[in-house]
């Protein structure tokens, strides 16, 4: 009799101490984050040659996100996070140009190079699931965000020099993202919590202005971000 009180004492404590456990998760985060991105382009509607010749003369380049993240982890298996992200995205093309009266740009003739940057304001929004619920939390995660372009540019590689021309007209100043990513969080300290977040992002909204052809840009990237509850 006595060993099955102590038994039944032991297990209510322990039960107890994993609840509380994972209630403690519960609560209102706030972290910060960055991400190493790999955008590209993706070239759709408008006449089927145009369209190929861009999807293949375009290539994908790194670029960068980063801000501040809020996450309100509503149960142990459910999360909204919203924020205010910086990024630069963009793609690069080369072509070959040949001259056949000497040009100052092109003495020689040579590849032209060209970079395609694009500078968001970016309000993200996800629901986080929980699928994991160790001292290693992994989910999946699911949401869009709103993207207000800050400026777009292009720049053209020379051999004598580089020019830079604005292009922020050519573009919409809005447009709609849509997200998708698989993430783990690991509790550091008793508050302090680290994420490692494989993250796909593609633009829903083409993001060129005119024209029959659509401009849409991707950018898989990794997300690293330390989150403090408070």
């Amino acid at each position: 009799m006595k060993q099955s009180i102590v038994f039944l004492l032991f297990a209510f404590f322990f039960n107890s101490t994993i609840c509380k456990s994972q209630d403690d998760r519960k609560g209102l985060y706030v972290g910060v984050l960055g991400s190493i991105d790999y955008a590209g382009l993706h070239v759709n509607g408008g006449d089927e040659g145009f369209r190929t010749a861009w999807n293949d003369l375009s290539k994908p380049r790194v670029g960068y996100t980063t801000g501040v993240i809020v996450l309100d982890r509503i149960s142990n298996l459910f999360a909204l996070e919203y924020g205010l992200l910086y990024s630069k995205k963009g793609f690069r093309t080369e072509m070959e140009v040949w001259t056949i009266e000497p040009d100052p740009l092109f003495p020689n003739g040579g590849k032209l190079k060209t970079t395609y940057d694009f500078h968001y304001l970016e309000v993200p929004v996800k629901a986080n699931f929980y699928l994991l619920q160790k001292k290693l939390q992994l989910y999946i995660s699911a949401g869009a965000s709103a993207n207000i372009l800050m400026e777009s540019g292009n720049s053209v590689k020379l051999q004598t020099k580089d020019i830079y021309t604005n292009t922020s007209d050519d573009y919409k100043p809005l447009g709609v993202n849509l997200l998708a990513s698989v993430g783990l969080e690991i509790p550091m300290l008793s508050k302090t919590t680290i994420r490692v977040e494989p993250i796909f992002r593609r633009s829903l909204s083409k993001v060129n202005k005119s024209g029959d052809v659509k401009w849409y840009v991707y950018n898989p990237g990794l997300n690293l971000g330390v989150f403090y509850k408070l």
